[in-house]
């Protein structure tokens, strides 16, 4: 029987994020996956055995940085990266190539189990490998989307937003679920889009440009090219930096008139 299981590669050392997410990952019965704590291990495993998506720790030790395992692993074959980052770390994801063949993003630890299986939905939608075998959720989401029903009328992607009153509704996991737009905390920007609420998150396969204006929301205003915030949730702020609750966001000087602006000044 053939094995369809996507072949997964974690490279940190640290071991307990590494061991829940094999865990989460192989109890899915979806994938097959291998550890490794240094970059040259990692190549090591790939030559072995061609991997299709890679976790790799942003802050990666032994001779090889993050981004150069990365670059290594891209040698002998095209794959999918996910960095696995700490919040409270000063060090950003390296710059992630926009080919679609080669998706990148980021995921801060620890990681949530929605959250982690959202970023994998989206990353390996992009990718562009022909031999790598459709697992039975993607062809259950191509099936969906050959479904004769009143909702492909209205011509429903992947993305597919409703708005009704003071709510949205986003697709996730083959449902629409209600999100107030009073509990949108911010929007950030990476390879997609990552749509924070007070309780949860989404990743959507959007550009945050488009994102917005989809929304069309005054409340949302954009602080940064890779962040947009809900002006009404704004705790503090400075030249440099808006902080919303435990979220500290970059101010970028070409948009800081703009944020300003929303103030009134008395």
């Amino acid at each position: 029987m053939k094995n369809n299981k996507r072949k997964v590669l974690l490279i940190s050392h640290d071991t307990s994020s590494t061991a829940y997410l094999a865990q989460v990952l192989e109890k899915s019965g979806s994938y097959a996956v291998k550890t490794a704590t240094t970059g040259r291990a990692a190549v090591g495993i790939h030559k072995q055995t061609a991997i299709d998506l890679a976790f790799c720790d942003v802050e990666l030790k032994g001779s090889w940085s993050s981004a150069e395992t990365v670059r290594q692993l891209r040698l002998l074959n095209p794959l999918a990266i996910i960095y696995l980052t700490d919040p409270a770390s000063e060090q950003l994801p390296p710059s992630a190539q926009t080919n679609p063949a080669n998706p990148v993003t980021y995921l801060h630890k620890p990681v949530s189990f929605d959250e982690l299986f959202q970023t994998i939905n989206a990353v390996v939608g992009s990718l562009n490998d022909k031999s790598v075998a459709k697992l039975p959720a993607e062809r259950l989401e191509e099936a969906e989307l050959e479904d004769k029903t009143d909702l492909k009328k209205h011509k429903l992607g992947r993305e597919a937003i409703f708005m009704i009153d003071d709510n949205i509704f986003i697709k996730y996991n083959y449902q629409f679920v209600k999100v107030p737009l009073k509990d949108i905390i911010l929007l950030e920007a990476n390879m997609y889009v990552t749509l924070i609420t007070t309780n949860r998150k989404f990743v959507l396969r959007l550009t945050l440009s488009s994102l917005l204006e989809r929304l069309n929301l005054e409340t949302l205003v954009r602080v940064h090219r890779s962040f947009a915030i809900n002006i009404q949730k704004v705790d503090l702020f400075t030249e440099h930096e808006v902080i919303i609750g435990q979220h500290r966001v970059p101010l970028g000087r070409h948009y800081r008139r703009q944020f300003i602006d929303h103030f009134q000044f008395r």
